[in-house]
């Protein structure tokens, strides 16, 4: 009797810690409620996780920044209780913001462009389409979300075409250029690198033209804000070749040495990719000399890796093949035993899945979402999923159900590809828009796994 009662007890005992770790799993419940934070007030969000492991999100609006601790609570000493608004002018002009980067002191990084007052602009082309005039921006804000007026010049924020210009007709000669910050990040030395564009005609595919930002430089300042003579022509600027068209850009980082990486669409129709790599001081990368960058035909750029190689992707759900470049951009053919890994993405309606992250052991993070509908109801509930590749291909163990992990996360529908990255100690933060009802009701939702 007593060897039955105490074989119960361990049974017992047993279950419990087996659905304790069941419950713990690879989600990180202990970050904000449950493992999620729901961004009711922000949409359409770009996102940047600190050295110290906060994060910090910038709104569809441009004017709105919300930062929250690592343990996911908003950060009572940033703004007002985490959030701060932007003001509506920078030195006297408007602007949009595009970006977003915290440096290892906890400033936060804006960029995007500015425009002169009045928003004039330029009537260019056979149809004279109207071109805004803007400027390349980058802003930075101190730790406590207040503009910082060391920075730039005096405002917090510096505002300049970098010298760069456009050849496209009726732009020559003018005075008033188009340049666009695009997306921006920060070094190892806190130096901001920004990616800027000019506007150029664009025919992506046949039937449809038009102009758009086309990157052309990649600008680095100092940590004070003035474009920094180390880098590029010593005027703080790498140029991108005209004939290394890269649209849009999908992927902008700092790599090992403070090396920066660019990946852009080669050609939408066919899907290509072109990756520009540069060192510390501006010349290009061995493996990425050609003078227009690196091409992948027929392959989309997932995610760059902390040793400066990256992930891309080929083909369309639900099965997709996974391929990994080395630092120097050739294809590894031991990967996944013949090249490439094969994943597959779940079943449901509006279904992604792409490569979102890799991580200092050489793991790739797949990261999705989708939408399956309820038993018997018209209703449907939205899903973030997840899967982990070892180095060799293989689909991790040690991370859920072989490899994978699906999320149900407050929506009805999740919205189109997902913002993922790693923080200091290898936990994913993914951030997905996702929609209650309709596409007009549109927030985001922010989960981290480890």
């Amino acid at each position: 009797m007593i060897a039955r009662t105490l074989l119960a007890v361990a049974f017992v005992t047993a279950a419990v810690a087996c659905g304790a770790a069941a419950k713990e799993g690879p989600v990180d419940r202990g970050f904000g409620e449950d493992g999620q934070i729901d961004l009711r007030a922000v949409r359409h969000a770009r996102m940047a996780v600190g050295r110290d492991d906060s994060i910090v999100f910038l709104g569809s609006s441009g004017r709105e920044i919300v930062r929250y601790l690592p343990d996911g609570r908003p950060d009572p000493g940033f703004g007002k209780k985490g959030r701060v608004t932007l003001p509506p002018e920078i030195g006297g002009s408007p602007y949009e913001t595009a970006d977003v980067a915290v440096d290892s002191q906890g400033r936060v990084l804006v960029f995007g462009s500015s425009f002169p007052p009045g928003k004039p602009a330029l009537s260019v082309g056979p149809y004279l389409t109207s071109i805004p005039i803007t400027k390349a921006m980058v802003m930075r804000l101190r730790g406590d979300g207040l503009l910082d007026p060391s920075f730039g010049q005096g405002s917090g924020a510096i505002s300049s075409d970098f010298g760069l210009r456009t050849e496209e007709v009726g732009f020559e000669g003018s005075e008033n250029l188009t340049t666009t910050g695009l997306r921006g990040t920060v070094d190892s030395q806190d130096r901001p690198l920004l990616l800027a564009g000019v506007e150029e005609s664009y025919s992506p595919c046949l039937g449809h033209s038009g102009y758009r930002a086309i990157p052309r430089g990649i600008v680095r300042l100092s940590s004070s804000g003035v474009a920094d003579p180390d880098f590029g022509g010593e005027d703080g600027v790498s140029l991108i070749p005209r004939n290394a068209r890269a649209l849009p850009p999908w992927g902008f980082a700092a790599g090992p040495a403070d090396q920066v990486l660019m990946a852009g669409a080669e050609r939408p129709c066919p899907p290509g990719t072109r990756v520009i790599g540069v060192d510390d001081s501006g010349r290009r990368l061995p493996g990425f000399e050609a003078a227009g960058g690196r091409q992948y035909p027929r392959m989309i750029f997932g995610a760059f890796a902390p040793s400066g190689g990256m992930a891309l992707r080929q083909g369309f759900p639900p099965t997709e093949r996974v391929i990994r470049a080395t630092r120097t951009g050739s294809i590894d053919h031991n990967f996944g035993g013949r090249g490439f890994a094969v994943v597959r993405s779940p079943r449901g309606y509006n279904q992604t899945l792409r490569p979102a992250a890799v991580d200092s052991r050489g793991r790739i993070w797949m990261v999705g979402s989708y939408s399956r509908r309820v038993a018997d109801s018209a209703q449907k509930r939205a899903f973030l999923f997840v899967e982990r590749l070892l180095r060799s291909g293989e689909p991790d163990a040690a991370f859920g159900k072989q490899g994978k992990v699906a999320v149900r996360i407050p929506a009805t529908e999740a919205l189109g590809e997902n913002q993922a990255a790693l923080d200091s100690r290898g936990r994913l933060v993914v951030l997905a828009d996702v929609s209650r009802s309709t596409s007009s009701h549109v927030h985001a939702v922010a989960v981290r796994f480890k």
